[in-house]
């Protein structure tokens, strides 16, 4: 939630005034706190895939199993959620 929110507000003033301020092969300010952000949403698609999953009301534990779910469900969200 957080992390959705700075990325939401920081870049739009990024775009908008930082770039033509100072041309656009110039460094940004917040590329590390950015990178960092970018880094946290990739690995907690590696997380889901390792976390059990609660199907018709019993914990599915099974790597494979586990996948399928995420791959049909929640991963193409996390997808573009986490590219920069």
């Amino acid at each position: 939630g957080v992390l959705l929110l700075y990325t939401a507000a920081v870049t739009p003033l990024l775009i908008s005034f930082y770039n033509e301020q100072q041309g656009y092969c110039g460094r940004a300010p917040t590329i590390e706190l950015d990178i960092a952000v970018d880094m946290f949403f990739v690995l907690e698609i590696f997380v889901h895939f390792y976390t059990g999953q609660v199907v018709r009301g019993s914990i599915q534990m099974n790597f494979k199993s586990v996948a399928r779910i995420y791959l049909v469900g929640d991963f193409w969200r996390d997808l573009l959620r986490s590219s920069p």
